[in-house]
């Protein structure tokens, strides 16, 4: 069928993230059209980093950076030690990124 002029054409694939923390990669890509006889290679390119935030998380669009999210403040505290007394338990924590 081949390609249209002036038509953006776009590839998403979704993967699952593996366990282990790792910075981003750069990612190559090529394309190219078979045409029976004729093949056409469309490019070969390194493709760019974003560098953007997201959910938190510093260049967290750029590709196969994969990020521990862990609490970064954990503390419990009681309002009143005294015996026969009302008390108050409060939990503290703070993400290092946004947790859905």
């Amino acid at each position: 069928e081949g390609t249209l002029s002036n038509t953006s054409y776009v590839l998403r694939i979704e993967l699952h993230n593996g366990e282990v923390v790792q910075d981003a990669q750069l990612v190559n890509a090529s394309a190219i059209i078979e045409g029976g006889t004729y093949d056409a290679q469309l490019f070969s390119a390194t493709i760019g980093i974003p560098y953007l935030d997201i959910i938190g998380v510093v260049n967290g669009t750029n590709p196969m950076l994969l990020f521990e999210p862990e609490f970064i403040v954990k503390l419990i505290a009681q309002s009143n030690p005294l015996s026969n007394a009302s008390n108050h338990i409060t939990v503290t924590l703070q993400p290092n990124c946004d947790i859905s």
